[in-house]
């Protein structure tokens, strides 16, 4: 995959792009400092690298230009640091904490090809501690790696998150994988608290509730909530597709 993109993209550089982006990635190959390095050149690549590249590859359909130069010099570290036996996790961490915004989403979005064992994990989860709008989507949306390594309780937290926030949870890659009790649970608390303060959650919530997960007390409410957010147009079609889905004997107007 590397070699692909790497020559797709060489193509639409310039030469004077082209040469430092060689430089760069042979620095990186071969330093004993990948840490600093990492952090040197992708502080400078926005500046460089300005203008649209596409790549046919689909990893990387929602990548900016720079995003997509950030990746190459990443993976390049990330496997320097593999051939070194250096931590993973170490050297995401220092590159998470010491870049600007959008050197930490570049990094979040690619998490699941630069590390598919997991072994930044605690890295991703603290990041989804976030502040920040952006960054946080760029962990929690569209990306495969909170599905495949994070623990029950911290995905259970992203989503909800992600709920609070007003975001569009169809987005979570992997969420009918990871549907739990708990979650559903909350979801469907979270329906009631939304509906008690006159306030309209996210239709996609429905995706994180299963009914045979809820408690007694809040499945014997599951009809008159879905009958109350039915009138929402934005719901409208959720619920329906919720109680198709789920062979609900129920009929709402």
């Amino acid at each position: 995959m590397m070699n692909t993109l790497l020559d797709e993209i060489t193509q639409q550089l310039t030469s004077e792009q082209a040469a430092w982006l060689t430089k760069s990635l042979k620095q990186l190959a071969t330093t004993d400092d990948i840490e600093n390095d990492l952090l040197d050149l992708s502080v400078v690549v926005k500046r460089k690298f300005n203008q649209d590249l596409t790549t046919a590859n689909e990893s990387f359909a929602l990548y900016s230009a720079d995003e997509i130069i950030r990746f190459i010099l990443l993976k390049t570290a990330f496997d320097a640091a593999h051939q070194q036996q250096l931590e993973v996790k170490s050297l995401a961490r220092a590159y998470y904490l010491a870049g600007d915004e959008s050197e930490k989403c570049t990094l979040l979005k690619s998490f699941n090809l630069l590390d598919p064992q997991g072994s930044a994990v605690n890295v991703a989860i603290n990041s989804a501690r976030c502040n920040s709008l952006i960054e946080f989507s760029s962990i929690a949306l569209n990306n495969a790696y909170p599905s495949l390594h994070f623990p029950e309780l911290n995905f259970d937290q992203l989503v909800l998150k992600s709920l609070f926030l007003g975001l569009d949870i169809s987005k979570t890659v992997g969420l009918s994988t990871r549907l739990n009790p708990k979650l559903s649970n909350m979801c469907f608390s979270y329906v009631i608290e939304q509906a008690l303060a006159e306030r309209v959650p996210p239709a996609s919530i429905w995706l994180a509730i299963q009914p045979e997960d809820l408690t007694d007390d809040l499945a014997q409410s599951l009809e008159q909530y879905l009958s109350y957010f039915y009138q929402d147009t934005a719901h409208q079609l959720a619920v329906n597709c919720y109680i198709k889905s789920h062979n609900l004997n129920l009929t709402l107007s």
